[in-house]
């Protein structure tokens, strides 16, 4: 005898009556092949629970005979098969192996492999000891339908907590004073224009967002988005920028509007869609566009560095250096100034020299395109009264300059030519009458 099961398994549920408590019995359904053909007559069936699908020990001694069941045109029914609540505890897996015989026959022949127990009879636990005492627990610590439970760290031992979250039109909330559709954390009294409102008398973060890449929260105005907090821009689009970077701004479909630093309602600083920036200027028109109302009394601008190094002042003044107060729209300046050789505009050297041959000296100088220092001398060979060679740092035989002396000689006549083959050396001579005298000179360089 060849003997194939297919099996068809059906939890038999009876009806709870008052307090009644659903059995563990369900009725084992299937189609039994023998030889290949639907079986007919009478069969022996054994059926023996396992937490395992293959090897292992039956659970306990809990195994069912059942005897002279009758097999028509190959199908069968095994009613009040039970292996009890102790073969579902832990909530454990249950296989059944099945053993057939014709009721004729002498040996039992085993199915090949076990059948698996769907999970509807694990809902019989919930009517057992268990829940019994959750139930007593429940009730004797005054919980009520609607009441949200709290576990204290004991079994079975659960106790009402209530939250104090009304329902208004499927928005939860703590009060309905002002408005529907107002949450609360943390207080029941929300403020009246806000929807969302948290109190905490503790310190520290109150709310964190937390995401897995880059994050941002939007803001919309009728639908339409108009600016974010958070993090958005990619630095493979905007070199500089990575994901770490935080960000307040206008998102990419708000493309005319502005993002405004506001204080007591009043926009003080503007970043327009341009990119220019404005203070105290909602429509700047420059990278930086600072207004000053004509009746301000404050110092605008100031730059601070062991005291006060630039300032604009009240009167349009510029100073630079210190706070010196400059003429009205004009320029205070402490310390010495200086330009690049090539321009105009400013004195590239000042000097006072001695012009005295090979005694020559310079008395005084002001160097205003370097640091590096200007020399004199005087001939190296030949008459050495009168003459003289200011060496300076920088090619100067492109530039203007003029020479005077206060000496008091009659007919006194200062002549100063670029030395040839030298474009950094000035040679100066002075002379009374056509002799050479010695002098001092004031040189000037443009």
């Amino acid at each position: 005898m060849k003997i194939l099961l297919l099996l068809l398994t059906l939890l038999h549920t009876n009806l709870i009556i008052a307090q009644t408590l659903i059995g563990t019995e369900f009725n084992y359904q299937g189609e039994l092949l023998d030889n290949g053909l639907p079986a007919n007559g009478d069969y022996d069936f054994i059926l023996t629970p396992f937490n395992t699908e293959f090897d292992g020990l039956p659970i306990d001694t809990i195994i069912n005979h059942f005897l002279n069941i009758p097999v028509n045109n190959g199908l069968f029914n095994i009613p009040n098969v039970d292996f009890g609540s102790v073969a579902y505890e832990g909530g454990r897996e249950v296989w059944i192996e099945i053993e057939i015989k014709k009721s004729s026959d002498f040996e039992f022949e085993f199915l090949s492999s076990r059948q698996k127990i769907g999970a509807v009879p694990f809902s019989v636990k919930s009517v057992f000891a268990d829940g019994a005492t959750l139930a007593f627990n429940l009730t004797a610590n005054g919980a009520s339908p609607g009441d949200i439970l709290a576990f204290d760290g004991t079994e079975f031992n659960w106790a009402p907590k209530i939250p104090n979250w009304i329902e208004q039109n499927n928005i939860l909330s703590t009060s309905n004073v002002f408005s529907d559709h107002q949450v609360s954390i943390g207080t029941s009294s929300p403020v009246s224009a806000a929807k969302l409102t948290i109190s905490t008398s503790e310190d520290g973060m109150v709310t964190q967002f937390d995401g897995s890449g880059d994050m941002y929260n939007e803001y919309s105005e009728a639908g339409a988005s108009v600016g974010y907090v958070g993090s958005v821009v990619d630095g493979s689009l905007h070199p500089g920028t990575t994901s770490n970077d935080f960000e307040i701004g206008t998102t990419t479909l708000n493309t005319s509007g502005k993002l405004h630093l506001t204080i007591t309602g009043t926009p003080k600083l503007t970043v327009a869609e341009s990119g220019n920036i404005g203070i105290n200027n909602t429509n700047p028109n420059a990278i930086l566009d600072v207004f000053i109302e004509s009746n301000d009394d404050t110092k605008p601008m100031r730059i601070v560095k062991d005291g006060e190094i630039f300032g604009i002042h009240a009167n349009s003044g510029v100073s630079i250096g210190d706070a010196t107060v400059p003429p009205i729209s004009g320029l205070h300046l402490r310390g010495d100034a200086k330009q690049d050789l090539q321009a105009n505009g400013m004195m590239k050297y000042m000097l006072n020299v001695s012009c005295n041959g090979n005694s020559s000296s310079i008395i005084n100088s002001y160097n205003g395109v370097n640091n590096n220092p200007i020399t004199i001398g005087g001939p190296s060979s030949g008459p050495g009264t009168g003459m003289c060679f200011i060496v300076f740092p920088t090619e100067v035989n492109n530039r203007f300059f003029q020479a005077s002396t206060s000496s008091s000689f009659a007919n006194l006549t200062v002549n100063c030519l670029w030395v040839p083959g030298d474009n950094t050396v000035l040679g100066c001579r002075t002379q009374s009458n056509g002799t050479d005298i010695n002098s001092e000179l004031m040189v000037l360089i443009y």
